[in-house]
C-alpha cells in the first residue's frame, strides 16, 4: 500500500513538472525529446523490469533532470543531476571496480568447471564466497558446482540464494538437494513453494510429480499428474509436449500397477 502510494506521488509529481515546463519553453526540441522518452521509460516500467538495467536508470535520470533544469534553469539542478548520475554509477559498477581481479578469478573458475576441473573450480568459488555471497548470480553458478559433489553443502548455498532472491528454479533446486540428503519433508515444501510461486507454469509442478513417485506417495502422485494434463497451455512447446507425454505414461503405468494389485 505505501509503495502504490509513492508510485502514485512520484506520477503526480512528474506530471506537475512536465506541465510547467511545456507552458515555459513551448516547442523546445530538447525539452519534448526528454518528456516523450521520460514517459516512455515510465509506461514500459509498468510491463517491464525495466529499471533494473543501469543504462535504463541513467536515461530516466538524465531525462528527468534536462526537464527540471529548462523548467527552473538553476545550476544547482545540474549540480544535484550529476550527483544522482555518480551515485547510480557507483551502486552499479563500484562493487566491480573495487573487485576486478576477483571477478576475472571468478571467471577463470568458470572456465575451469566448464573444462572439467570441478574440485579446482569449487576452490576458487569457495576462496570467493566472502566477496560475493550477496551476489544471487555467483550464488547459483557455486550451488550448481557443488550440487554435482557436495549436496549438503549446495543446499546451504541454495537456501542462502532463495533468502536473497525468491525464484522458482532456485526451490526447485532446493527440493532437489533436500531429497537427495533425505530431507523429505523440507523437500516436498521447497517443491510446492515453486509451485505456488508460478501456479501455470509446467516444470515446477513436473517436479512435484516425480518426488511423489519417487518416495511412493501414490494418491499425491495421482492428484498432482491429473492436474499438470489439465493446465491450460498458454504457449507450445517442445518440453510442454514431453512432460505431458511422460504424465500420461507414468500414470497410465501406476494405474496399471495399481490394478494388478487390487485383482491379487
Amino acid at each position: 500500500m505505501i509503495g502504490l502510494s509513492l508510485i502514485i506521488a512520484a506520477v503526480a509529481a512528474i506530471t506537475v513538472l512536465i506541465t510547467k515546463a511545456l507552458k515555459q519553453q513551448k516547442g523546445h526540441l530538447l525539452l519534448l525529446f526528454a518528456i516523450v522518452h521520460l514517459v516512455a521509460i515510465a509506461v514500459a516500467a509498468f510491463f517491464m523490469h525495466v529499471f533494473e538495467k543501469p543504462l535504463v536508470q541513467f536515461g530516466f535520470t538524465i531525462f528527468l533532470f534536462t526537464i527540471i533544469a529548462l523548467c527552473y534553469s538553476k545550476k544547482i539542478i545540474f549540480f544535484i543531476g550529476t550527483l544522482a548520475l555518480m551515485a547510480i554509477s557507483y551502486v552499479q559498477w563500484g562493487h566491480y571496480l573495487l573487485n576486478y581481479q576477483k571477478y576475472k578469478s571468478l571467471d577463470n573458475a568458470s572456465e575451469l568447471y566448464n573444462a572439467g576441473y570441478v574440485s579446482e573450480a569449487i576452490y576458487t568459488y569457495q576462496r570467493l564466497f566472502n566477496t560475493f555471497k550477496e551476489d544471487p548470480t555467483y550464488l547459483a553458478q557455486y550451488a550448481e558446482i557443488l550440487s554435482t559433489c557436495d549436496v549438503r553443502e549446495a543446499e546451504s548455498v541454495l537456501k542462502l540464494l532463495c533468502r536473497k532472491k525468491t525464484d522458482y528454479i532456485y526451490w526447485s533446486h532446493l527440493g532437489d538437494c533436500y531429497y537427495k540428503n533425505g530431507k523429505l519433508k523440507e523437500a516436498e515444501y521447497a517443491y510446492k513453494f515453486a509451485v505456488n510461486m508460478v501456479p501455470n507454469r509446467f516444470v515446477p509442478r513436473y517436479n512435484l510429480f516425480l518426488f511423489y513417485s519417487k518416495i511412493g506417495r501414490r494418491s499425491e502422485f495421482f492428484e498432482t499428474g491429473d492436474k499438470i494434463m489439465r493446465l491450460p497451455i498458454k504457449i507450445a512447446s517442445p518440453v510442454i509436449d514431453n512432460i505431458k507425454n511422460q504424465v500420461k505414461k507414468q500414470l497410465l503405468l501406476k494405474s496399471r500397477s495399481a490394478s494388478f494389485e487390487i485383482n491379487i
